[in-house]
């Protein structure tokens, strides 16, 4: 090898590596999951994620006042409700509380 292709070949595991980064911060929010109970901060608030009838609705409730973030939303299963599904009920800005151990 000669002294030219190091650099280059450097430069290549460096693109790589950020882009196996990329990779890796794309999955976990594909495969993010939430559930029942788990709680969000929205507009300076904490909401709390709950079932709000039989038909597998979902809604943010204040946790100081119990006044709903939206309206219900309703979902595929609400012990497994995906980052798109999130979305739909908080709307593109939300971020969990406490981020669990696991992911």
């Amino acid at each position: 090898m000669n002294e030219l292709t190091i650099p280059v070949l450097e430069a290549q595991i460096e693109e790589a590596k950020k882009h196996l980064k990329n990779l890796e911060n794309q999955l976990k929010e594909y495969t993010a999951t939430y559930r029942i109970g788990d709680v969000f901060v929205l507009a300076e608030s904490r909401y709390l994620l709950a079932q709000c009838g039989p038909n597998r609705e979902v809604i943010l409730v204040n946790c100081r006042h119990g006044s709903p973030w939206k309206w219900p939303v309703q979902v595929g299963d609400i012990h497994r409700i995906t980052l798109e599904e999130m979305r739909n009920i908080a709307g593109p800005k939300f971020r969990r509380e406490k981020e669990p151990e696991n992911v």
